[in-house]
């Protein structure tokens, strides 16, 4: 019997906390709802580049981005935000 998939534990930076307590509700629904997704093992977004190589990014609707780093163990919420201010 195989085991299931591994759950990561979501993790938020403080800036990332923050970023998801200034979202507008609707996008703020999105960004929990990718956290779960991505604890659960579900692979979203796309690889940076260059000195952001290691995390990645995902859209949250039109306007809004989530940048994360992915371990074995834990998904690390880096920054949330619109897409033109954030990590800067």
């Amino acid at each position: 019997m195989s085991a299931g998939p591994t759950r990561r534990r979501p993790t938020f930076t403080r800036s990332a906390a923050k970023g998801v307590a200034e979202l507008p509700e609707h996008v703020k629904k999105a960004c929990m709802n990718i956290v779960r997704e991505l604890a659960a093992g579900t692979p979203r977004g796309k690889k940076l580049k260059g000195e952001l190589a290691e995390l990645r990014s995902v859209r949250l609707g039109r306007t809004h981005r989530l940048l994360y780093l992915e371990t074995t163990d834990e998904i690390q919420v880096v920054d949330v935000g619109p897409r033109g201010d954030i990590y800067k």
